[in-house]
């Protein structure tokens, strides 16, 4: 098991890659621990931040209504008749304006608000000993909605059409001609205000389409919430400097408010939207390709594993080999269990590029299926909390060092995951490059001591080690400082580019 006195966190000035890219070093700069903030787009190394809001769907609600009521004052139409001309338009106030300021009739009549000369009175009555036009159901007793045009049907018919418009971007009209359905209309079909409010919502997705600049549906399934940012000439600045624009929504889920996927610091959009597409291309054929097969490291040919054990044989230079570390297999005596990390490195500059993306890869997933298994760890810092204060009596803010640093280790695997997307596409002979190799090491060995320290189950020997969870947490910290940087120069000065693979 390894422990945090096995890596030598001792740091040389001289040395650039402990260094980060301002030239400032680790131990002044960076001698205490920031706790990592999901609500704020805050990252150590970033000098301009997105503002942004959280919205719930019932305050996204009230948003809208408010660009309503803006634009109603323009064309002193009513509320519900500006809604329908909104959701007619897609949300677009713009055009909406120009367009009725040109011709108001016209739009009115496109979005079937003109009531005709000689029109019925709107509203539900009660009939007796009714024959729905619609249904043909004869009824003794039943509630009718009608329209101004005199189309009318029973109630049960319109709560059945109505359902069905749901999920259309346009306000429901009258089922016989196109003279439209209000807000007020649905709540008196439906006896409350419920329904017209799920009719608004489900047309928000049209709305937030239109205004995807600023309004951005929180990516994580089933949560419904909405992130809201104005900011537009500081989101430009951050992408101009290969920044992300970290966002959290009031459920805590974090994702980059620009191509709206996870946080993927500190891999910049255009690189971790390729990266996606193109793992979801490529990724049934590279996990067969790295579980099952590895080029023989004495002739390069390429070996099937087809069993559990380790002990590989090349039946081309009749070489053996371990697995795990591609180690000659006469120096593990240890009834074939590795004991040895594959320190070997491949000087060759002109690696392939299926190499290339086949170890970026592999290492993305490692890290990938690390960071879930912290997860899971991370949903048992509470009932570890609750121990801590049931059995020596610590109170609950003095246990959310716990809390801090599992959060400081999910933000490390990330960005330790990502920065290796960063180096599939840099240029493998440039000295950043290996710069970054450097860095990710540091950050990986810092990350590994924070995660067996946060793996401790005894309540005192976790109180005992609180300085050393600090320290690690605060080099961790750093080290993402430093690989952030990094990566975020190799961007600026084009050594990472797609045009590298």
């Amino acid at each position: 098991m390894t422990s945090l006195d096995d890596y030598n966190f001792e740091f040389s000035e001289d040395d650039e890659c402990y260094q980060l890219v301002d030239g400032s070093d680790y131990e002044s700069d960076y001698s205490t621990g920031k706790e990592l903030i999901i609500e704020e787009n805050v990252h150590a190394n970033d000098e301009i931040h997105l503002r942004y809001k959280s919205l719930s769907t019932d305050e996204l609600y009230d948003d809208v209504m408010e660009r309503v009521e803006f634009v109603r004052t323009i064309t002193q139409l009513s509320t519900d008749s500006m809604i329908i001309l909104l959701r007619l338009y897609g949300w677009n106030e713009e055009m909406l304006l120009e367009n009725y300021t040109e011709n108001p009739e016209e739009i009115l009549e496109k979005g079937g608000l003109i009531v005709p000369e000689h029109c019925e009175k709107r509203g539900l009555r009660d009939e007796q000993n009714y024959t729905c036009p619609i249904c043909c159901d004869d009824y003794e007793f039943i509630s009718v909605f009608r329209m101004e045009c005199g189309h009318e049907a029973c109630i049960n018919c319109y709560r059945t059409y109505l359902t069905s418009t749901l999920k259309k971007p346009k306000a429901p009209t009258c089922m016989s001609c196109n003279l439209s359905i209000t807000s007020g209309d649905i709540d008196q079909i439906f006896g409350n205000t419920e329904f017209s409010k799920k009719h608004m919502f489900l047309s928000f997705e049209t709305f937030i389409n239109k205004h995807s600049k600023n309004y951005k549906w929180c990516p994580y399934t089933g949560c419904g919430n909405i992130i809201y940012s104005n900011n537009e000439s500081t989101l430009n600045e951050m992408l101009k400097r290969h920044m992300i624009p970290e966002v959290a929504c009031n459920n805590k889920h974090a994702f980059c408010f620009h191509c709206s996927t996870e946080v993927h610091s500190p891999s910049d959009c255009k690189i971790a939207q390729y990266w996606i597409d193109k793992v979801r291309d490529e990724s049934t054929n590279l996990n067969w390709i790295l579980n099952n097969t590895k080029p023989c490291p004495f002739c390069g040919t390429s070996i099937e594993k087809n069993g559990g054990c380790n002990h590989m044989a090349c039946q081309s230079c009749q070489s053996e080999f371990c697995w795990i570390c591609d180690g000659k297999w006469s120096i593990h005596t240890d009834n074939y269990v590795c004991k040895f990390q594959n320190e070997k490195k491949d000087s060759t500059m002109n690696k392939s590029i299926s190499k290339r993306f086949t170890d970026g890869y592999k290492m993305f997933i490692v890290h990938e299926n690390s960071s879930d298994l912290d997860l899971k760890l991370a949903g048992t810092i509470e009932s570890k909390i609750f121990t801590l204060q049931k059995e020596l009596g610590i109170s609950w803010i003095e246990g959310q060092f716990l809390s801090e640093s599992i959060k400081i280790l999910l933000h490390g695997r990330s960005v330790l995951k990502w920065s290796y997307v960063i180096g599939v596409f840099c240029d493998p002979s440039h000295n950043l490059t290996h710069i970054l190799e450097q860095n990710q090491t540091m950050l990986s060995n810092a990350v590994e001591s924070l995660s067996l320290k946060i793996q401790i189950k005894d309540p005192k020997a976790i109180i005992k080690c609180k300085a050393e969870f600090h320290d690690a947490s605060s080099l961790v910290n750093g080290r993402i400082i430093a690989l952030e940087r990094c990566c975020q120069e190799l961007l600026i000065k084009g050594i990472c580019k797609l045009e590298s693979i």
